[in-house]
């Protein structure tokens, strides 16, 4: 974690102290700043890697200062810090561009999970360019077919893998519900009956018991072997039991035929390097259009 510099922004002096120790013990540079006004300026001083922000700075909001600082820099990681912590103000500094949102009061070792997780998003980044390249073998090595057959599909494997990373990271059906008819147990918990049951494949998917590096794009994840020893319904990108997506290997299967087409022709970048924006409503969802540029291979 020597590589990364971190801004700590709030009004209140002991929480930038403990921040800033608990932060420096990790090998991170940290700058301080107590107000909206001096962190925009330190944010236009120095691009950093990490910005710890309080939801409340005074008369400010730290949630208009989230386009402000991304403005500035557009990599940043972003964490809102709040003691008054609701779904609402999540939900809508994720909205705003948000890297997490972290409520007060936090252990060291919630920081040190929150570092970790961004060095790996970090050197995930690195990768990306190989594994393009490996995508694109496996798109040459299967032809140029112009119908491919669902045996043809099935045998890229890779591309299926790649599929299958996207999706745990970011399922369309980030939220399942349920309803108990009758009174049950789950997880040592009573349930009452009529009570409606919250399932999130978007949080169990990023679950470190069932995920080593979560935050990682890590396709190979989904090899085999590593595949064989998950539990069963620690992926459940299209829900699970008598009512999950009856649709689901016909996706599967266009979805493989989409990338393939795609891959074997065009190579692909985004236009812009401003932040992706989600919108979580029915259907997890960039919430404006992805703009890109396409090049023919």
């Amino acid at each position: 974690m020597r590589n990364l510099a971190v801004l700590v922004v709030d009004d209140e002096k002991n929480i930038r102290h403990t921040l800033r120790i608990c932060i420096e013990s990790l090998g991170a540079d940290v700058t301080e700043a107590s107000s909206a006004p001096a962190a925009l300026e330190a944010i236009r001083r120095t691009r950093f890697d990490v910005v710890f922000l309080d939801l409340r700075l005074g008369t400010d909001s730290g949630l208009d200062l989230i386009a402000e600082g991304l403005a500035e820099n557009p990599n940043a990681a972003i964490i809102v810090m709040t003691a008054y912590a609701t779904i609402e103000t999540a939900v809508e500094a994720v909205r705003r561009g948000a890297w997490d949102y972290l409520p007060k009061p936090f252990t060291p070792a919630e920081i040190r999970h929150l570092l970790e997780r961004i060095r790996v998003q970090r050197s995930t980044s690195v990768r990306l360019a190989d594994l393009e390249e490996r995508l694109q073998a496996e798109a040459d090595a299967a032809g140029a077919s112009e119908a491919l057959g669902l045996g043809a599909a099935e045998a890229l494997s890779f591309t299926h893998q790649v599929l299958q990373e996207s999706l745990r990271l970011y399922p369309p059906g980030w939220l399942i519900t349920r309803r108990a008819i009758e009174a049950d147990e789950l997880g040592g918990f009573a349930i009452a009956p009529r009570t409606d049951v919250f399932i999130s494949p978007y949080m169990l998917h990023r679950h470190p018991e069932f995920w080593s590096e979560a935050e990682a794009f890590r396709p190979e994840r989904f090899a085999a072997a590593d595949a064989d020893e998950r539990h069963k319904f620690a992926y459940i990108p299209f829900a699970v039991g008598p009512r999950h997506c009856i649709g689901e290997n016909i996706a599967m299967f266009e979805m493989l035929v989409h990338m393939h087409t795609m891959v074997r022709r065009f190579r692909l970048s985004r236009a812009t390097n401003e932040p992706i924006e989600f919108e979580a409503q029915i259907n997890l969802r960039p919430r404006s259009n992805l703009m890109m540029t396409v090049e023919t291979r």
